[in-house]
């Protein structure tokens, strides 16, 4: 099914698909990302469509800043956690043991659909692993189009506005101190953010 971003029931359409653990492709605040629920058979079903190996954890979205507490009893540096909402990923440690990467996205529309589901939503880039990511609607389609039970198309991707220049979220690791870029993405994160 393909639905398109700026549709009025595209939020609960895609939400009703989503949570109940189907594979969908959406588009985020920074490229287009294979999304699922948060649980050990939605993981599997974008290891599959992707040829990932388990051993790579998924990036989890969240609705708000606020929610990450619910997950993590880390006191995260706020000037941090203010470039949330935004392109910028958050490794920390949870309750229970391990750690998790958390991202509040910038996108409202994106930010609706997860409290729509009402829980977190696995996220990674929409690709074969080891190739580039795809960022055109189109490309997308043709060869995912009979993998994932959903593509929302984002009006601007399918104009090929967003071919270029984008970035994905900038990574950084909250569960070492001091804290650690992984990955240099869209938001670039100054040293005053990883102590304090």
């Amino acid at each position: 099914m393909v639905l398109l971003k700026k549709h009025e029931d595209c939020i609960a359409q895609a939400a009703e698909i989503i949570r109940s653990g189907k594979l969908a492709v959406i588009p985020t605040d920074t490229i287009y990302g294979f999304s699922t629920v948060d649980t050990e058979e939605g993981a599997l079903l974008i290891q599959k469509a992707k040829g990932r190996s388990p051993e790579k954890a998924f990036i989890r979205l969240i609705s708000s800043p606020e929610e990450i507490k619910r997950y993590s009893p880390a006191e995260i540096n706020p000037r941090l956690t203010g470039y949330w909402p935004g392109a910028v990923t958050i490794i920390v440690p949870v309750s229970g043991g391990g750690t998790m990467a958390f991202r509040c996205p910038g996108d409202i529309w994106l930010r609706k659909l997860i409290k729509e589901i009402g829980r977190p939503v696995f996220s990674t880039s929409v690709n074969i692993s080891g190739s580039s990511p795809l960022v055109r609607a189109e490309d997308i389609e043709r060869q995912f189009g009979d993998t994932a039970d959903l593509i929302v198309v984002d009006d601007e991707a399918t104009a090929g506005q967003n071919e270029t220049g984008k970035l994905p979220s900038t990574l950084v690791d909250a569960s070492v101190y001091p804290y650690r870029i992984l990955r240099q993405g869209e938001v670039f994160i100054p040293d005053s953010c990883l102590s304090f």
